[in-house]
């Protein structure tokens, strides 16, 4: 008799089992390609918020060291524009010298800050010294607290850009702007008094000088960091998209919560300002109060 055949299995893998193989590599592929492109999107946000982060420590820094040089003096001008987006006051910092000027360096500086046409935030240094320079003058003497300065001896009599045709603080062109932070498309500017209220203009005189019973400055700042505006095409609508804030009432808004209200509402704040709701939610909104030395 003839012992039974054995028969033996094929060692390969069977249809069924490559595919199932296949369909699982590939479920790991995509959770893995997920999981990458999450991290990827996380560390890039990140990474836009510290760089608005920076530019706002630099903004808050440079301006915190320009107001504590302010000289605690009553004749010295301060001029906040009529868009809130621009001030400008006397400082012993650093400024841009002339080149008739035959003084080795400035020991005071006509500083102001400002957003440009470009939805860029610049910082204006003009070197000068104390001698012959326009400090407040009144006609009536002695002076009152009621007394207007003469318009020559104001900031905004005084100063004119460097081809003579319009303010320096205003759109003009000035050789002593430099680009101070190109992320910063909206400014503004606010007082807090000694009695705790708020105003966009404190209570000026001759006596107590430009800044009147004013004892902080608050600054507020909206940044777009440079990678957002590279998709938000156009810009001119930016600073307009952000509401005016209301510092009036018993209960007054500061401009941080207020913009920060609108911002949060990427879509409607994308609408307003004609830019892609994804720019639209990398908007960063930074506040911060200054004291202010009275003389």
């Amino acid at each position: 008799m003839r012992p039974p055949t054995i028969q033996r299995r094929s060692s390969g893998f069977t249809l069924i089992e490559i595919l199932v193989a296949t369909a699982v590599l590939i479920i790991l592929v995509t959770m893995v390609a997920s999981i990458v492109q999450s991290g990827n999107t996380v560390i890039s946000s990140s990474r836009k918020h510290l760089s608005a982060d920076s530019e706002a420590r630099e903004v808050f820094g440079q301006f915190g060291m320009d107001l504590a040089r302010m000289p605690r003096r009553t004749d010295l001008d301060v001029l906040t524009s009529s868009s809130n987006n621009a001030i400008f006051f006397y400082s012993e910092a650093p400024g841009f010298q002339t080149a008739s000027d035959t003084h080795q360096y400035n020991n005071l500086s006509l500083v102001g800050y400002r957003v440009n046409d470009k939805a860029q935030l610049e910082r204006l240094g003009k070197g000068l010294n104390w001698e012959n320079q326009p400090f407040l003058t009144y006609a009536n003497q002695p002076v009152t607290t009621n007394s207007t300065p003469v318009n020559g001896s104001t900031i905004a009599g005084a100063w004119k850009d460097v081809v003579g045709t319009g303010p320096a603080y205003g759109d003009g062109v000035d050789d002593n702007y430099h680009l101070l932070a190109e992320g910063v498309f909206r400014i503004f500017y606010c007082f807090q008094t000694t009695n705790g209220t708020y105003t966009k203009s404190p209570t000026a005189t001759a006596l107590t000088g430009p800044l009147g019973d004013a004892s902080a400055l608050i600054l507020t700042i909206a940044i777009l960091d440079e990678d957002s505006r590279k998709i938000a095409t156009n810009t001119s609508k930016l600073a307009s998209a952000l509401p005016e804030p209301d510092l009036s009432g018993p209960n007054p808004k500061l401009p941080a919560e207020a913009w920060q209200s609108a911002v949060d509402n990427a879509t409607k704040f994308a609408q307003d300002a004609d830019i892609p709701v994804a720019a639209a939610s990398r908007v960063r909104i930074y506040q911060r109060s200054f004291p202010l030395n009275t003389p």
